[in-house]
């Protein structure tokens, strides 16, 4: 039998929601993916899933967490909030984006950046934050591809088994 040579993207199957509790554990399971490979998050432990759920479970109106659903089955999500409690920063929000390794590629991320860029606004955000670490060119690369620009560099700002590493902040204008 002959292969396709039309491939389907996950982005075309994919419908982007609002997060429910029963998917906080995909979303534990896709957020540890990227703290054990030390690839994007700038934690190091990775997280239970209790404490995922606690997170879920407190989160404000100003707040919001989108899942990629395919067919049943969470294979990304997005997560906003506010970068800080102070009103003279209420209008600064910070998105992260976390896709499935095996569908990193696909379409995904910008469906989410998408829907998450739309909440922000529709929260009254007008300014995204990104953090992330200088070396991770690909991931900095996704950022910069959805608009994000480059604000600054903290300068040995992360500790990695013992080695301080400087971390990119990336901002983005709604």
């Amino acid at each position: 039998m002959a292969r396709s040579t039309t491939v389907e993207r996950a982005d075309s199957k994919a419908r982007v929601r609002e997060a429910i509790l029963k998917d906080v554990q995909r979303i534990t399971e896709i957020h540890n993916q990227g703290i054990v490979d030390r690839e994007s998050v700038l934690d190091i432990t990775p997280y239970p899933l209790n404490q995922r759920l606690a997170w879920f479970k407190s989160l404000s109106s100003r707040e919001a967490v989108l899942v990629a659903d395919m067919g049943g089955c969470v294979v990304g999500f997005s997560a906003l909030q506010p970068f800080s409690q102070d009103d003279v920063y209420s209008h600064i929000g910070v998105a992260t984006i976390w896709v499935e390794k095996d569908f990193r590629g696909q379409g995904l991320g910008r469906k989410l950046a998408e829907k998450v860029f739309a909440a922000a606004r529709k929260k009254g955000f007008k300014k995204l934050m990104f953090f992330a670490y200088y070396f991770n060119r690909e991931k900095l690369g996704f950022y910069k591809r959805l608009g994000y620009e480059e604000a600054g560099m903290l300068r040995r700002h992360a500790k990695i088994k013992d080695k301080l590493v400087d971390v990119l902040v990336m901002e983005y204008l709604l």
